[in-house]
């Protein structure tokens, strides 16, 4: 979404090391999922960016929730399986109503992940 990256920058903000991207870009690339190109402007960097197939693919990853992708999920399982998914979610939206209900100072209720974004500022 940021537009034509070197793969240190997409290292960078994706907080992986590079030698894991370059893979990763490789494999895309051989999906015609990314494309590269020298960088018109200083030719020894090389720059990676989302094919129409691509971008296609990220939308459509995107529209894991959507709606009608439930409905036909929910559909195909057991009525075993349809009724503990639901008793889940609705644990896990009673905790997020929960979570969103605690006093200002008091900090949310989480696991120990580290999951965090080192953005540029340029999103």
């Amino acid at each position: 979404m940021a537009g034509p990256l070197t793969v240190g920058e997409l290292a960078g903000h994706l907080d992986r090391a590079q030698s894991v991207v370059s893979e990763i870009v490789n494999q895309l690339e051989g999906k015609a999922l990314l494309e590269r190109e020298r960088d018109p402007a200083d030719r020894r960097r090389v720059l990676v960016w989302l094919t129409p197939d691509g971008r296609a693919v990220r939308d459509r990853d995107r529209e894991v929730l959507d709606v009608e992708l439930l409905r036909e999920a929910f559909e195909s399982l057991g009525a075993r399986e349809a009724a503990s998914c639901l008793a889940t979610l609705r644990t896990l939206v009673d905790q997020t109503v929960r979570a969103t209900r605690r006093p200002v100072d008091q900090p949310p209720a989480t696991a120990h992940h580290d999951y965090h974004y080192q953005g540029d500022g340029h999103d």
